[in-house]
């Protein structure tokens, strides 16, 4: 089990979040309290380098793929063949 923290942008703010990586699935918990309440934690599936998660609506959807495409960066992945 891997654990690192990552930034992640929504809009014009920049946000902290842990991540706990177990294999190819990721914990991703938020350190801003509003989002922590919101939100709570995503739980990310990643293969082949893509990533899914529960998607309960479109506000979560813009939370979820801003910390997707930063866990991207974090660990390289460009998809790029």
């Amino acid at each position: 089990m891997a654990n690192f923290e990552i930034s992640f942008t929504i809009g014009d703010s920049i946000y902290l979040a842990k991540v706990d990586q177990a294999g190819n699935i990721y914990t991703v918990q938020p350190e801003d309290i509003y989002l922590q309440q919101t939100y709570g934690a995503v739980v990310m599936l990643e293969a082949n380098g893509d990533f899914a998660w529960r998607n309960p609506g479109p506000e979560y959807y813009k939370f979820a793929l801003a910390i997707a495409v930063a866990l991207k960066k974090h660990l390289g992945i460009t998809n790029e063949i």
